[in-house]
């Protein structure tokens, strides 16, 4: 691995001589995909980070984005060929913690689900004007690249976010061949909530939504029963905004291709229902707490942590309200 490592570079040194930066740049992007046709990610990404993050290169973003996704053992072939036509609007979570790739977290530092969110986080803050500290937001992007770029970059990056947020209800919401809970005694919920939460909805407090969800949900009427590992809350902000982080930026994102895309790729159409029992949700999350609004539009991992870490009663709205109420 070493001697080849060592070739390239020197093969990258060589051709540099009398080339302008722009032409390094492009052969260096054109050895990266052959690699990854090879499957030889680590050394794809090794010659990208090599001459400096080019944030405003669209192919190099594009190139740079598949190597981390590839090292996560994500698969765009795998994905459209036996995950994308399983996805259900009637189970949104139990669909995508089916997926061939789901499996890859065991734990929340497992390679496959960082190495993945590095690769959604290339394309998000294309530009390299957008520090981690400001909102990602398709406006910050498309101060850098716009127009076809742009949307094939979203497209992209939609697709790795249903695979990361398939490994991360997975993972934490304990599932087997699509059941939350389906692998261990007692993680029923993603949380343990604090029931004494009040809300402006019918069901006045988090137990009262608890006890009333539906019956085949492994949750209903629990107390104490969270993943361990977002156990306790208080201590377990940054994973519970990997979620929020994912979540959030899907529907976003989902939003600008289904504008784009929608009539033209029919493994897009269920994400339109998808979308519709997901914006139905959403308006339920705020008619019972409006403070949980913020939560719900954060794109930042950092920035949800900083706003969450004080009082997590808005995140544990969101929580019970997106992802155990949809992973029945």
């Amino acid at each position: 691995m070493l001697k080849i490592l060592l070739f390239f570079l020197i093969l990258i040194l060589i051709c540099a001589c009398g080339k302008s930066r722009e032409e390094l740049i492009d052969e260096t992007i054109e050895k990266a995909n052959i690699l990854l046709t090879a499957g030889n990610c680590d050394l794809a990404i090794t010659i990208l980070e090599g001459i400096g993050r080019q944030t405003k290169n669209f192919r190099y973003l594009r190139t740079l984005s598949s190597a981390y996704a590839c090292k996560a053992g994500y698969s765009e072939s795998v994905l459209f060929g036996d995950d994308l036509p399983n996805i259900s609007a009637t189970s949104v979570w139990g669909s995508l913690s089916s997926f061939t790739t789901s499996t890859k977290m065991t734990a929340p530092t497992s390679k496959s689900f960082t190495n993945l969110i590095t690769a959604i986080e290339i394309i998000l803050y294309a530009g390299g004007g957008i520090p981690s500290t400001t909102e990602p937001t398709v406006a910050e992007r498309s101060e850098f690249i716009q127009g076809a770029e742009l949307g094939d970059l979203h497209t992209q990056a939609l697709y790795m976010l249903i695979s990361a947020l398939g490994m991360y209800v997975y993972h934490y919401g304990a599932a087997d061949a699509g059941l939350k809970a389906g692998r261990s005694g007692g993680d029923d919920c993603f949380l343990d909530y604090d029931e004494t939460i009040t809300t402006t909805s019918t069901y006045a407090t988090l137990a009262l939504y608890i006890n009333n969800l539906p019956a085949d949900n492994a949750c209903r009427g629990i107390v104490n029963s969270g993943h361990p590992d977002l156990t306790t809350v208080a201590a377990n902000v940054s994973r519970l905004c990997d979620g929020v982080f994912l979540f959030n930026n899907f529907r976003v994102v989902l939003t600008e291709v289904l504008a784009d895309l929608a009539a033209s790729v029919d493994d897009l159409k269920v994400l339109e229902s998808v979308k519709v029992v997901l914006d139905l949700q959403r308006l339920a999350l705020i008619q019972a707490q409006a403070g949980s609004a913020d939560v719900d539009t954060v794109l930042s991992r950092s920035v949800c942590v900083l706003e969450n870490t004080a009082d997590t009663k808005y995140i544990q709205t969101y929580f019970l309200y997106y992802f155990d109420f949809l992973f029945n």
